[in-house]
């Protein structure tokens, strides 16, 4: 089944299964002496209940702490060797990059600069969550992997006999629907070992951009005006930060700044004598944040940086 998707605990029993009936066959001379090791030399943790022991077992495993998307494509990904053409890149290579920009995105002047929702429940176990999100709406409904998952998922409907297909949902209403949805799509991927490096190098490549574009005082204080705006929702910067780093891949930081630039521009939608207080509030909020930014570009202190980080906790 499915099931594996939305629960970690049947997803790692199923593979631990595979992997020792892939290890000891059936006709295998060995089957008697793992007995004998699990019989003789496996320590069991002995639980005595005093009630119904199906309430009981029901009891100390309700409330526990669920493993993140992140967590589960750590496993995914860095199981094994991840092969880069010629080169290889061993568990201890991968798992020290990946602690790397899990450590990065720790740090909140990084992490309220670039995220639009900095505070959600889904970054609460750990934030690297965050850089597999934005792969997965990059390119909008042309997203490779999106498209595979849903054309994989259609054909084992159809398979069942439901030929209706799926419903093409928006990314947020996905992510609401099945909290494993962005592994799902991962694991769905990577049943080719060959296309981890694949996944892996774009999760690199979104994390380096957003790190240069945080270093770069110019590009910082434009992405980060427009990612902190009221003026918009959330789900639509997000969005607007995926076609960015679309841009990116192909545009100059001139060109980029130029767009940033103009964004920037149209951002407030009306002339400011005609903002009111109290009828216009979300556009006199990035009025005023836009004033305290260019005050801050036009100090020579070159370390000088408008702080987001105060500004999304005020």
């Amino acid at each position: 089944g499915n099931a594996d998707n939305h629960c970690a605990d049947y997803h790692y029993i199923l593979e631990a299964w595979k992997t020792i009936k892939s290890l000891i066959p059936c006709d295998h001379g060995d089957r008697g002496s793992l007995c004998e090791t699990i019989l003789n030399r496996a320590k069991v943790i002995w639980y005595e209940t005093t009630g119904n022991p199906y309430e009981e077992f029901s009891r100390l495993n309700s409330g526990k702490i669920s493993l993140s998307n992140a967590e589960l494509m750590k496993a995914l990904l860095l199981k094994g060797t991840l092969r880069d053409g010629k080169r290889e890149l061993s568990q201890l290579e991968a798992a020290q990059e990946w602690d790397m920009m899990e450590h990065s995105l720790r740090d909140d002047d990084f992490w309220c600069f670039i995220n639009a929702e900095p505070n959600h429940k889904r970054f609460d176990a750990t934030r690297i969550d965050f850089l597999f999100e934005m792969v997965l709406r990059m390119h909008g409904n042309d997203n490779k992997y999106i498209k595979a998952y849903d054309d994989n998922l259609k054909e084992r409907l159809e398979e069942k006999g439901q030929q209706q297909g799926i419903k093409r949902l928006k990314l947020r209403d996905k992510l609401e629907k099945n909290q494993y949805f962005i592994f799902g799509v991962f694991q769905d991927y990577c049943k080719n070992p060959n296309c981890a490096i694949e996944v892996w190098k774009d999760v690199q490549g979104v994390f380096r951009r957003i790190h240069s574009w945080y270093s770069d005082r110019a590009l910082f204080h434009r992405i980060g005006y427009l990612m902190n705006r009221k003026g918009r929702k959330p789900e639509e910067k997000l969005d607007a930060l995926a076609s960015w780093l679309c841009d990116a891949e192909r545009n100059s930081k001139t060109d980029m700044l130029k767009q940033f630039n103009a964004q920037i521009r149209n951002s407030i939608g009306k002339p400011l004598c005609s903002l009111y207080y109290g009828q216009d509030n979300d556009a006199l909020n990035d009025v005023l944040l836009l004033f305290n930014i260019a005050i801050i570009m036009g100090r020579r202190q070159e370390e000088s940086r408008y702080p987001f980080r105060e500004h999304k906790t005020a």
